[in-house]
């Protein structure tokens, strides 16, 4: 009889600790404004008015971090000028807001896509403040996190028959804070603002070449951007029908359309084409440029090219960014229609926005 292998368990894997303790506690966050975070700070009122007390509508970049010493902004006074001169190495971003999802069951919060620039802004600042508690960072916005057993369930329940469930929105980040919270503080308080400084890239347009259709069909996948537009292709996967589209789009001489490029990156396009009649201007731009200003100096540029007036241009009326972007180009909304949007899978309502002439 064979003796049996003494058993030897194999060592745990070594974790850096986590802090847990201290006199007071930090983050810098991204603290959205506008019309839709009244909304969203009305409805985290309404399910879980302690949480919504503490701090506003954000989405942590970094933190918490546990501190010793007085909570004040002089203890924190050496990160708050690494932090100064870290700003004009941070460039503006945008928050791309929707769904409802839980940590547990206690925490109910609207997802965050976690764009390339968002990730670039959390490691600048990890490099100057250190590594945080998140192993693997979440972006999220809180809307609960104190809720128990059936209240929990029934606020999930609702929200996720709300329109945040399937909703989808964008909202520019131009500044962060740095936030501070000591052990008699009833809710978190700014003490630093950090501005996002950094220049805006260049704007240009030039012609559109074949190499950039690669760009165009990889941008007409995006899904936030599908649900922006609402009126794209059927399948937006289907390389045939696109190229057969854009080689239609070439052999049209009376469309207008040109590449926007953003230093040397294809970042979109911008173009006029004549609908029932009359000139109509559209773009569509990558996700990874939003919320920077470049659709508005993009179309900026394109608009003196084309003589005719009035010029024409629709867009969905869910889609806020875009009719911002129209708007601070001189169109305003004319009327309204409907259509079916293949993007979403039915029919939805458009503003019919109007450049005359000046």
């Amino acid at each position: 009889m064979r003796k049996p292998k003494q058993y030897t368990p194999k060592p745990k894997k070594k974790i850096t600790p986590r802090q847990r303790s201290g006199d007071y506690r930090i983050f810098v966050g991204a603290f959205p404004d506008g019309e839709k975070i009244d909304q969203i700070q009305q409805l985290r009122e309404q399910i879980d008015w302690q949480t919504s007390q503490i701090t506003p509508p954000h989405v942590t970049l970094a933190g918490t971090y546990w501190r010793s010493g007085l909570p004040n902004a002089t203890s924190e006074s050496l990160l708050i000028d690494k932090l100064t001169g870290l700003a004009p190495y941070l460039k503006p971003l945008s928050l791309q807001l929707g769904g409802v999802y839980t940590f547990g069951e206690r925490v109910i919060y609207l997802g965050v896509l976690p764009t390339d620039k968002m990730l670039a802004i959390r490691n600048s600042l990890m490099a100057v403040m250190g590594k945080d508690k998140h192993r693997q960072f979440k972006p999220h916005l809180t809307l609960a996190m104190r809720l128990k057993d059936e209240a929990f369930s029934t606020a999930l329940a609702e929200l996720e028959e709300s329109a945040w469930a399937n909703g989808r929105f964008t909202i520019p980040i131009h500044e962060l804070r740095l936030m501070q919270r000591g052990p008699s503080d009833p809710a978190w308080r700014t003490f630093h603002t950090i501005p996002l400084t950094a220049l805006a890239p260049k704007v240009t347009l030039r012609p559109v070449s074949e190499t950039d259709l690669d760009h165009f069909f990889a941008h007409q996948q995006q899904p936030a951007g599908r649900q922006m537009a609402a009126f794209a292709a059927p399948d937006p996967n289907d390389w045939i029908a696109f190229i057969d589209h854009w080689h239609k789009i070439f052999l049209d001489r009376s469309i207008i359309i040109q590449t926007i490029l953003v230093g040397d990156e294809v970042a979109g396009h911008v173009l006029c084409h004549s609908s029932f009649g009359e000139p109509e201007v559209g773009y569509w731009l990558d996700e990874a440029f939003w919320g920077q200003g470049i659709a508005t100096a993009a179309l900026r540029q394109f608009l003196p090219q084309l003589p005719d007036r009035p010029l024409r241009a629709r867009v969905a009326q869910d889609n806020a960014a875009s009719l911002r972007v129209l708007q601070k180009c001189g169109f305003v909304i004319t009327g309204e229609d409907c259509g079916f949007a293949h993007a979403r899978g039915e029919e939805i309502a458009e503003y019919l926005l109007t450049l005359a002439d000046e």
